[in-house]
């Protein structure tokens, strides 16, 4: 028997919630290092100049439930834009 149309789409929304718990725990990493980076004496702006980012991103880079929160509303926009 063929898959239905919600069978299909759950492999899409497992994906998501698959690649949003594997992305939460590398920024997690991500944030533990560059915190590691201020706490050995270097600032924010020194981050901001080594990596070409911005400001905003690298806020985001170490504070990971800022950064998960914009993913979020990213993946759910997607999920609306899937169903309609």
């Amino acid at each position: 028997m063929p898959m239905s149309d919600d069978e299909i789409r759950k492999v899409l929304t497992d994906y998501d919630t698959e690649l949003a718990k594997a992305t939460a725990e590398l920024r997690t990493r991500r944030a533990q290092r560059l915190q590691a980076a201020l706490d050995s004496g270097r600032s924010q702006a020194d981050i901001i100049r080594a990596t070409g980012k911005s400001r905003e991103a690298v806020r985001q880079f170490l504070d990971p439930a800022a950064a998960d929160a914009a993913a979020a509303a990213k993946r759910n926009a997607r999920a609306a834009d899937r169903t309609t």
